[in-house]
């Protein structure tokens, strides 16, 4: 990997982007009369588009090498350094969520009971968003790790495509697939013959390959920066505030604008405008998202991510069902919040960055000396 600097900025948004899933997820929109703060905190889910962009900006940024189609490292090493970030906090936020998957479907009859055994197998393997009806079983926000994968597998091929291409070509087919992926998506032509219609909003939601322009787009800005057409600090920092503005504004105001306001493809291209001047503004600017606080907020949103489901509904169960706990839905959030970030901090410091050095140096080294034999 070239000897390229961190970029805090985009670290620190995580958190911002991690924290708004859990908003949306836990329903906080419920305490406020405001029509547009309630839109603000509903339609927070959003992030997750935000997550598929940053992620082709970052694996370009970290991973691709000027001037030749080949990555920084090979990509069994690449695939090996992806699993080592993702499946230790994942596996966790499983084994957390174990007892509601099977409890629901043995005895709540949600999901339906023949979707278990399926699902114990489908979900470990990050395989569930390829069948619209395993799509959200066991730990909702595990589908998009699924799609994530998905990108991962792909990608030292999609850069060997994509390296050699001059930047306006990539620029405009990556708003080609864009749109052709939203014309699809609102106007499935052929999609109740293909799937079963109780299962079309799965299929339409989170099959990987309706989010493969996100991620596409992020490459391809990434590789826009790493080859010099980054923005000066000063206009990198404005297009990062517009298009945060943008963002709420087509959030926030969905009751008095047109739906494709905020939709995938728009906030799309909002959010890659957003990371491109994040990174572009450089650690001299946007202050909050460099500060220590914030970098290290960033550094856990993966695990506040993919816990923050299982430990909501252990807070449900426990805090209100069993002991009856009756508070104040802002209160309420924002002490399970602060409990979630603190289990975060237990299980990115105690067990995702143990993990993910105990499996790159067990298995770094067998994979050097296969190749080398």
């Amino acid at each position: 990997m070239d000897n390229r600097p961190r970029l805090s900025s985009l670290t620190s948004a995580r958190f911002f982007a991690a924290a708004a899933v859990v908003v949306a997820h836990f329903g906080l929109g419920r305490a406020f009369e405001s029509e547009v703060l309630k839109n603000w905190l509903a339609l927070s889910w959003q992030a997750v588009t935000f997550f598929f962009v940053l992620s082709g900006f970052i694996m370009a940024y970290s991973y691709g090498r000027l001037g030749t189609p080949n990555l920084s490292v090979s990509p069994r090493i690449f695939w090996l350094a992806r699993a080592a970030r993702i499946l230790p906090a994942y596996y966790v936020a499983l084994l957390i969520a174990l007892p509601t998957f099977v409890y629901g479907t043995l005895f709540g009859r949600s999901p339906s009971p023949d979707l278990l055994v399926p699902g114990l197998f489908l979900v470990p393997l990050l395989l569930q968003s390829w069948i619209p009806p395993y799509a959200l079983l066991w730990n909702v926000p595990a589908w998009s790790l699924s799609v994530e994968w998905f990108f991962y597998l792909i990608f030292p091929w999609l850069w060997k495509s994509v390296a050699a291409r001059s930047n306006k070509s990539l620029l405009v087919l990556s708003c080609s697939l864009i749109l052709i992926t939203a014309a699809v998506r609102m106007n499935p032509l052929g999609v109740e013959g293909a799937v079963n219609s109780p299962w079309r909003p799965n299929f339409l939601a989170y099959f990987p390959f309706f989010h493969l322009p996100s991620f596409f787009l992020g490459v391809v800005f990434g590789l826009i920066f790493i080859r010099g057409g980054r923005l000066p600090p000063t206009i990198g920092a404005l297009t990062f505030w517009i298009a945060w503005i943008l963002m709420l504004g087509f959030t926030g105001m969905q009751a008095w604008l047109p739906r494709w306001t905020a939709n995938d493809a728009t906030m799309t291209v909002v959010f890659g405008a957003l990371i491109f001047g994040a990174a572009s503004a450089g650690p001299g600017r946007l202050n909050l998202l460099n500060r220590p606080i914030a970098v290290l907020l960033g550094n856990i949103s993966y695990a506040i991510y993919i816990l923050h489901i299982p430990l909501l509904w252990w807070w449900n169960v426990v805090v209100h069902r069993w002991l009856g706990v009756e508070i104040s839905i802002i209160v309420d959030f924002a002490v399970y919040f602060g409990l979630v970030i603190l289990i975060s901090l237990l299980v990115h410091f105690l067990i995702e960055r143990p993990m993910r050095k105990e499996i790159v140096d067990r298995f770094a080294s067998r994979i050097f000396r296969q190749t080398a034999c």
